[in-house]
């Protein structure tokens, strides 16, 4: 009885053995090639995934998206920015050639821009390839261009974009628009070409300081301005506050300009004398003077940062 009852035990032994071998058996995992079986508890291999280095060229949005790589949005800003600047360019043209050859006493204001937007209106090829056009064209591509990667590469930093955008446009603006200038002095001014003054080219500097304070740093404040005494609503006085701020700032700069030019056309006249020619030229310039800022950092500016905002929403989209 004893002997029927160790055989008895010993054989639910083996049947229990035998069930619990195919278990273990599930629970083996496989080698990796390097032999190791990813730890004691039979967990799977960890596969490490490098980790977005600081040089990393794409953008990442919201929802785990990645845009397009820094390169194409980059370019897109140099595409917006160029057709922005050329849109604007001729009337500008127009008018900065019309108040050189005002200051100089070579023609009225309306007699050269008359004669500049007629050019553009019968022979347009011959007028985009004049110095006057591409020089202001590349002014205001250098600008645009500027700006514009300026917020792409503070965007992806996720740095404020305000200072470094000033500091680097008011460079880069300032310095072509005192070479354009002095290029049209030589051209459109009174006299043979000579040497530009050191006056000219410091007074010049001011007037763009000032221009640039007054597009790129005031707008922001004057429209929060608007906003917090309830009269607009943030959208239209940020597109207010960018039109009138350059505008109303050629009040100012305005004289600062025509004393640049006169220094350049008549060399040795004393200061009281110099007054009172900048007194005459002062109503005309300064209205040419807001009619050709209003495009260049008006219109222009605006219609710059649609262009670039619909290009980056449209790759941020895909």
């Amino acid at each position: 009885m004893r002997v029927a009852s160790f055989f008895v035990v010993l054989a639910a032994l083996n049947v229990s053995t035998g069930c619990a071998k195919p278990a273990l058996s599930r629970q083996r995992v496989p080698r990796s090639p390097l032999g190791q079986t990813g730890g004691s508890i039979g967990r799977p291999n960890e596969i490490k995934v490098p980790s977005r280095g600081a040089l990393d060229t794409n953008i990442e949005v919201s929802g785990g998206q990645t845009a397009l790589p820094m390169a194409e949005l980059i370019l897109g800003d140099i595409v917006c920015a160029g057709i922005a600047s050329f849109c604007l360019s001729p009337f500008v043209a127009s008018v900065d050639k019309a108040i050189v050859e005002y200051a100089s006493g070579s023609s009225t204001m309306a007699a050269s821009i008359l004669k500049s937007m007629t050019g553009l209106v019968t022979d347009p090829l011959n007028f985009f390839q004049q110095p006057a056009f591409l020089m202001i064209w590349g002014v205001y591509f250098i600008t645009y261009i500027a700006a514009n990667v300026v917020r792409t590469v503070c965007k992806k930093l996720e740095v404020n974009e305000e200072i470094p955008k000033f500091v680097i446009v008011t460079i880069l603006n300032t310095g072509a628009c005192v070479a354009k200038d002095a290029v049209f002095a030589k051209i459109f001014g009174s006299g043979p070409a000579r040497k530009i003054p050191a006056m000219t080219y410091a007074l010049f500097y001011t007037r763009d300081m000032l221009t640039m304070l007054a597009s790129f740093n005031a707008p922001g404040k004057i429209a929060d301005f608007f906003v917090r005494i309830g009269i607009m609503e943030p959208a239209l006085a940020a597109s207010v506050a960018q039109l009138l701020c350059p505008v109303g700032m050629q009040f100012l700069s305005t004289p600062i300009h025509l004393m640049g030019l006169n220094m350049y056309n008549s060399p040795g006249l004393e200061l009281s004398e110099r007054f009172k020619a900048i007194g005459g030229q002062y109503r005309d310039s300064c209205t040419g003077r807001m009619g050709r800022i209003l495009p260049a950092f008006g219109f222009g500016g605006i219609g710059n940062n649609m262009l670039r905002d619909g290009f980056h929403a449209k790759v941020m989209a895909v």
